[in-house]
């Protein structure tokens, strides 16, 4: 594939150190900004530095949506306290 639009990833930052994933993320946040792609991953347990990165979230558990929406972290903590008690 040469240029594409949408780039998935699945775990993109496994088996890096802390400063190893968020350097990744800066570059991948660098490609989607400068060169206009768009891009999916799979992030287990990313750390505040990163989360702070996303743009939108995709929450599952047990193979359900929970959320899905803006990635701020106390709109999320909002939302999830409201409706999953």
């Amino acid at each position: 594939l040469m240029n594409p639009s949408l780039i998935l990833l699945d775990e993109p930052t496994s088996g890096l150190d802390a400063t190893a994933a968020l350097v990744l993320i800066n570059v991948l946040q660098n490609l989607a900004e400068t060169e206009g792609r768009a891009l999916c991953a799979s992030i287990h347990q990313p750390s505040f530095r990163i989360y702070d990165k996303l743009d939108s979230l995709l929450l599952l558990s047990g193979g359900r949506v929970l959320y899905r929406g803006w990635a701020s972290a106390e709109f999320v903590t909002s939302y999830l306290s409201t409706n999953y008690q």
